[in-house]
């Protein structure tokens, strides 16, 4: 069971390294909302959006 959590785990790494390249700081700012393992469609994703924006409205 151990060693199962260790690979899920490093291919969590992995991927969220790529999501990282491709989305940049928005990622980053969308895992402070959302739960790490099972991101669930819950709040997490609305509050990011209405942050998101926000900030978008701002900078116009």
């Amino acid at each position: 069971m151990g060693i199962i959590y260790v690979i899920v785990k490093n291919m969590i790494k992995i991927e969220e390294r790529g999501l990282i390249k491709i989305f940049g700081d928005r990622y980053k700012k969308y895992k402070e909302f959302v739960p790490d393992l099972i991101p669930y469609k819950g709040l997490g994703g609305e509050k990011f959006r209405k942050y998101y924006e926000n900030i978008e409205n701002y900078k116009r």
